[in-house]
């Protein structure tokens, strides 16, 4: 978009997702770590850290079959400026910034100029991305380089596509599963404009050589060292991985992702999804809707992701979450809004767009049911939680309570300093496998307790509360046993 031409409201637009970002990213600065990220981020990064890099692989009680990239980067950030919270918030936050960057670049890419920035508005308000922006999470970096070569394949900036391959590929597992996708939306990409040859096909795959190689060399290398790729039976999380085994689970797993695809506000983009689709169908022999090629590609895009992750999404018990469709969610955005344009004014698309962001904007706000299970760390609901968990950890300090008499569920139970950095590394807090044998349990709704359990600290006669803290739409209880 031509700068000159911007007016005051298309320069809030344009400004207001980097507004967002740093102003959570700075009320986020201090934040333990939470949820998957304990392990993912700070378990990773403090094994390479207290080793010096000793060893390029984690030990089997910690390994996830990610490669290390995420917690090697971490590590060595903390080698540098100290072992503190705010050094992954603050570099971790810059790969926040580069991924808006590629995201307004690409929908300039996309959209007409004077549309661009508000839809990257809605694909940037989204819960979960705004979440796992603050979240030190190995998830924000997949999508930075995931969008960073979505517009490289785009433009065709093979350097660009190839820095982009390698970060993706190496920061997780589903990294590598977008880089598949990515091959293929690149092929078609480039067919579209021109039948291949032999020659073109080698031109257009060697940007992914180096990213892939890699990943073949880490897997290959894990193998060799351990005996598994992606997951074993005799990890702590392997019930995760396990193979649905019936017709009802395959159901339920289509529902979640149904719902994982509609929460948080995302509704409205798929009612505006179905009724563009209607409109553009009741038109066809009005005006044919002729789709350009990188619009098609991205389409061809989103099917190829959709296909990848229902694999591992349908065909398993519980790889469900709902940061595992970071990239669905921002590209399903974009569909609908390319479709939108095809009917739309440039003035509607804009309100369409605002409307849209305030509605997922205000998902943040919404209070689930205790027995609902959230995904916490996609929501900014969950912020409130840090400030309690303090309130929780100093009582139980100002009342003596022994950290080896308790128990807890997802998200509190660990060693602190894993989590916090600062507490003693004996303050280790055992997890819900001890319910009932410990004197004391620490009950959030962040943790998505199982229901009989809920019921028996509520209801039954083992547990009597002992003090609860309440913020928001989080609370923290510790209970007693009788």
């Amino acid at each position: 978009m031509d700068k000159q031409r911007l007016n005051a409201t298309d320069v809030a637009v344009l400004s207001f997702p980097y507004v967002l970002f740093l102003v959570i990213a700075i009320i986020c600065i201090n934040n333990c770590f939470f949820q998957d990220m304990i392990q993912l981020s700070s378990l990773h990064a403090s094994w390479y850290y207290d080793n010096n890099f000793g060893h390029f692989l984690l030990p089997n009680k910690i390994d996830s079959g990610h490669p290390p990239m995420n917690g090697m980067l971490l590590a060595s950030l903390w080698k540098v400026f100290g072992r503190s919270l705010w050094v992954g918030h603050v570099f971790w936050g810059v790969a926040a910034f580069v991924l808006i960057y590629q995201i307004q670049r690409l929908c300039r890419i996309l959209f007409p100029a004077g549309t661009a920035h508000y839809v990257a508005l809605v694909v940037l308000t989204d819960a979960a991305l705004l979440t796992q922006s603050v979240l030190v999470s190995p998830d924000i970096i997949l999508m930075a380089a995931f969008f960073t070569a979505v517009r490289a394949i785009l433009e065709n900036k093979r350097w660009n596509l190839g820095i982009a391959v390698f970060f993706l590929s190496l920061i997780s597992m589903r990294g590598m599963m977008c880089t598949g996708a990515l091959y293929f939306f690149c092929i078609y990409h480039q067919y579209k404009i021109k039948p291949f040859t032999i020659k073109r096909l080698i031109k257009a795959s060697l940007p992914f050589v180096p990213g892939v190689a890699s990943a073949f060399a880490f897997l290959g290398y894990h193998y060799y060292r351990t005996g598994w790729i992606g997951y074993h039976d005799d990890m702590p999380w392997a019930v995760c991985f396990q193979k649905i085994e019936s017709l009802p689970e395959l159901v339920r797993n289509a529902v979640v992702m149904v719902w994982r695809f509609i929460d948080s506000g995302r509704l409205i983009i798929w009612a505006l999804l179905l009724y563009s689709i209607y409109s553009l169908y009741r038109r066809r022999k009005v005006r044919k809707t002729v789709f350009t090629n990188k619009r098609l590609s991205i389409i061809f895009l989103f099917i190829l992701m959709l296909l990848i992750s229902s694999y591992s999404f349908l065909l398993h018990k519980m790889l469900s979450a709902p940061r595992y469709l970071l990239p669905h969610y921002a590209v399903i955005t974009m569909i609908t809004f390319l479709l939108l344009t095809e009917f739309c004014s440039g003035k509607k698309i804009k309100r369409l767009a605002i409307f849209s962001s305030i509605l997922l904007l205000s998902s943040n706000f919404v209070r689930y049911p205790e027995k609902v299970s959230v995904g916490w760390d996609t929501t900014l609901s969950h912020l409130p939680f840090y400030a309690l968990r303090t309130q929780m950890f100093d009582y139980i300090r100002e009342n003596r309570i022994p950290a080896n008499d308790i128990s807890a569920g997802f998200g509190i139970y660990g060693n602190q300093n894993a989590i916090d950095l600062t507490s003693s590394k004996e303050m280790v807090i055992k997890n819900t496998t001890h319910f009932g044998k410990t004197g004391y349990f620490i009950y959030s709704n962040i943790s998505n307790l199982e229901d009989p359990l809920i019921d028996q600290l509520k209801k039954g006669d083992d547990y009597v509360l002992v003090k609860s803290f309440e913020k928001g739409n989080v609370f923290i209880s510790l209970y007693k046993k009788r």
